[in-house]
């Protein structure tokens, strides 16, 4: 962090809102609407959910260059009947290709569009939006202070207060409260790095663009196109990648992997 004054107000309202563009590889004039048998029961295989806001292609096999079936609408369910074939990378994400049933077809979506939680809502303008879809299994809960001394802070008490909340399918949602600073996490159980960021993207209110942007492969500035000017700047660790930049005071957005998951991190402050 490059200092402890942050924007309280982030904590619980932060507003911003993203949309991506790609995530469906194909407009809706490209590709039909559902047109199979929809009373037909679906096969055995793992529920999922369509994730990015564009939709996502269901196409005739593993690879961008079979045809296109349809766009598969965004918070769609569908059933992945097999495990995934191959690897490639778009729109910055990386992934493979699923065998899926969706309304009484069958064909391949690239896997990191299809999650097994509910996706972002319609205009979802926070992670905590996005928890509230997922739905919550339990009360918030404390999980965290930090004294307003470890801040070198002249106030008593606590600056800093944690609270988390269990959600649906063994997710959870933490709410950072900070003397000038706030943090919302969002950590999805069976959700890889780059297919939490893919959802995530179009949830995040965030003032860079983000819509097809890559997460950062090494650390250094970045040109941003902040709305208000500004500097933003990749930051890459071990388990975590992401940004940080400036705009009325500084914010960052990091996705960080937790064994074989990950969660995504969006604060900021003064």
């Amino acid at each position: 962090m490059r200092g402890t004054r942050f924007v309280s107000a982030l904590g619980a309202s932060a507003t911003f809102i993203l949309i991506l563009a790609c995530g469906g590889f194909g407009s809706r004039d490209e590709v039909r609407e559902p047109v199979g048998p929809q009373n037909v029961a679906p096969p055995p295989g793992e529920s999922r959910f369509v994730t990015p806001a564009g939709g996502a292609v269901l196409r005739a096999g593993p690879s961008v260059d079979t045809d296109q079936l349809v766009l598969m609408p965004a918070r769609s369910p569908v059933v992945v009947t097999g495990p995934s074939q191959g690897g490639e990378t778009h729109t910055g994400v990386t992934g493979g290709w699923a065998p899926v049933w969706f309304a009484g077809l069958e064909g391949w979506v690239f896997d990191p569009f299809v999650l097994p939680h509910p996706a972002p809502p319609e205009g979802c303008e926070s992670l905590e939006a996005w928890a509230a879809a997922i739905g919550h299994a339990g009360n918030p809960s404390l999980v965290g202070t930090r004294s307003c001394a470890e801040f070198q802070i002249l106030v008593d008490g606590d600056c800093e207060r944690t609270f988390r909340t269990p959600l649906n399918g063994g997710a959870w949602f933490e709410r950072m409260e900070g003397y000038e600073w706030g943090q919302q996490t969002l950590y999805l159980p069976g959700v890889p790095r780059d297919a939490l960021w893919a959802a995530a993207r179009t949830c995040i209110p965030a003032p860079p663009d983000f819509r097809g942007r890559a997460l950062p492969s090494k650390s250094g500035p970045i040109d941003f196109q902040l709305e208000y000017g500004g500097q933003g700047e990749a930051q890459v660790e071990a388990d975590r990648a992401g940004w940080d930049w400036e705009e009325e005071g500084y914010a960052w957005l990091h996705v960080h992997t937790i064994g074989a998951d990950a969660k995504v991190a969006y604060g900021g402050g003064l």
